[in-house]
């Protein structure tokens, strides 16, 4: 969720108002493709020698998420949740994209020996951790997939990460997904940008593409009658998902609850050109230091 200029897309569309064009009736396959076999992970090609694989690689190639129960380290996961509360005590997390760079416990717990190690095993590569989402409530993002946001040179070679602070009630707004939409051609932007008024094609476009793009998703779902779930996790549960897999976060049918995660995405280190070279973090996972106020 970075503009390819490394500067991060903030904000949600729903918090940003609604988009002020009428956008056109189109199909998931107007705004996606096929990306070929040599450009993608070992996991997502078609050619693969499903015998080799660990559990958890057969499943992230089969339905596009893993689910990891307990987790995430408990200590890490009290410091980070008692440290934002303590500097942003309130729902609504911070406007920076990069917290990480400034509270050391988002960085202990997103780049954590046992996390990296997992994406690694997932996606082939070291991944380098490049965004924070740190609301305590339902971001309400509808339907879409990460690479879309992308450039197209990244293929999904791209992971996200949502890590449970606390149990997480079912009528908070939980994490919501289609297993095996990973598998359905991958929106481009370029393709969703070509149908939006030129006006819009800046650099908050991803906020204007939202009408466009979820209606191709409901659509797309209906017609594959594709099943969906939610995420309705514990303390210290993950779920880690594919830059393809389709999700959202569901409206909350008790808006007084909270929902208290971390979300944490994360894209291979030596295929980001044009962000900052990735530095190690002292946990043995990988981040790209990107320079951003916090308040």
């Amino acid at each position: 969720m970075f503009a390819e200029s490394g500067i991060p897309l903030l904000g949600s569309p729903r918090h940003l108002g609604a988009s002020p064009w009428n956008p056109p009736d189109s199909d998931f396959a107007d705004l996606s493709e096929i990306p070929d076999d040599d450009v993608v992970p070992p996991l997502d090609r078609t050619e693969c020698d499903e015998s080799a694989l660990t559990q958890d690689q057969l499943l992230w190639r089969r339905q596009g998420y893993l689910i990891l129960d307990s987790f995430m380290p408990s200590d890490l996961v009290e410091s980070y949740a008692e440290a934002r509360w303590r500097l942003l005590p309130k729902v609504h997390g911070w406007n920076s994209a990069v917290p990480y760079m400034h509270v050391p416990e988002a960085l202990a717990l997103c780049t954590c020996a046992p996390l990296a190690a997992k994406l690694e095993e997932l996606i082939s590569e070291p991944m380098g951790l490049h965004l924070n989402l740190t609301h305590w409530v339902s971001t309400q993002r509808n339907w879409h997939q990460d690479d879309y946001l992308n450039p197209e040179t990244l293929n999904s070679y791209y992971a996200a990460v949502w890590i449970a602070l606390d149990d997480i009630h079912p009528d908070s707004g939980p994490f919501e997904y289609v297993p095996g939409s990973h598998r359905w051609p991958v929106m481009r932007r370029e393709k969703v940008r070509s149908l939006m008024p030129p006006y819009l094609r800046h650099g908050g476009w991803p906020k204007y593409s939202e009408p466009l793009v979820v209606a191709a998703c409901e659509r797309e779902i209906a017609r594959r009658r594709a099943e969906t779930r939610q995420f309705i996790a514990k303390k210290g549960d993950v779920l880690i998902w594919h830059g393809r897999l389709l999700h959202r976060g569901t409206a909350p049918r008790n808006p007084t609850l909270q929902r208290r995660a971390m979300i944490a995405h994360y894209s291979a280190i030596d295929r980001r050109p044009r962000f900052p070279a990735a530095k190690q973090a002292d946990g043995g996972g990988w981040y790209f230091p990107v320079n951003q106020q916090l308040f």
